[in-house]
């Protein structure tokens, strides 16, 4: 956190329990899959945009089409009742933590 005296509100964390909400095993699988899929985008949106048939809306169109044929693959995406509840017990405990920084703060504050 940084401490300075015209934004206060900048210690506080932007989204602090982003990485709590993966599974701690899928943890690596998620940051390849991200990783590969950025790099095949790119490469996408460079040869749909270097293609002198297609015109910027289309290529545009085309790319929208992918994105969201590739985001209804997360309605596949089955865990178990005991990762379930694994993970809410994580995500209950991180927010517990985020509480207790955020009163950490308030409390600082008011020195």
């Amino acid at each position: 956190y940084t401490r300075s005296s015209f934004t206060p509100i900048s210690r506080v964390p932007k989204c602090p329990i982003s990485a709590d909400t993966l599974h701690k095993q899928a943890l690596g699988s998620v940051a390849g899959i991200v990783g590969a899929g950025g790099n095949a985008g790119a490469v996408a949106f460079g040869f749909l945009f270097r293609t002198e048939s297609l015109s910027t809306e289309a290529a545009l169109f085309y790319l929208g089409i992918v994105v969201a044929a590739a985001a209804t693959l997360i309605f596949f995406i089955r865990f178990s009742e005991e990762s379930k509840s694994e993970e809410r017990l994580a995500m209950r405990q991180a927010l517990v933590a985020h509480r207790a920084v955020l009163v950490a703060v308030a409390v600082d504050d008011r020195d």
